[in-house]
């Protein structure tokens, strides 16, 4: 917490993961992501329009999350925040995939205004995202 009581970027953060990704709780996007947010992610724009949209899509389905962080890997300011994690997606009766994160994250009044990110491997290249359209 900062010294005037509002969250760091970075537990900002962790708990965005928590609360919308792990919970897959679309209803919370808002909470965290500003309207004119904007995602970059392996080359691919997004809106938060569609960024909402496909996430309610995705939420809805039957693919589980869990979030392990690297540690030594946070790097925050009052309008920025970088890090890596691993995001564990699994779905009943198939294996498994670990997804490595490297991101930047820039933020206005506590929200996320912009993302950029590179995984490996390729989110979208994944079965459990096939259906997961972007602005491109």
């Amino acid at each position: 917490m900062t010294a005037d009581g509002s969250l760091t970027s970075v537990q900002r953060i962790r708990d965005m993961f928590a609360e919308v990704v792990v919970a897959k709780n679309a209803e919370l996007i808002g909470h965290y992501y500003a309207a004119d947010f904007e995602l970059f992610s392996n080359g691919m724009v997004q809106s938060y329009e569609s960024f909402v949209t496909e996430h309610r899509k995705v939420y809805a389905t039957d693919v589980q999350y869990q979030i392990e962080y690297d540690e030594s890997a946070w790097c925050d300011a009052a309008d920025r925040v970088a890090g890596r994690l691993w995001i564990t997606t699994s779905r009943p009766d198939e294996p498994a995939t670990r997804i490595e994160v490297v991101f930047i994250a820039a933020m206005r009044a506590g929200l996320i205004t912009r993302l950029w990110e590179t995984t490996w491997p390729n989110w979208s290249d994944l079965t459990e995202f096939a259906n997961y359209r972007t602005d491109d």
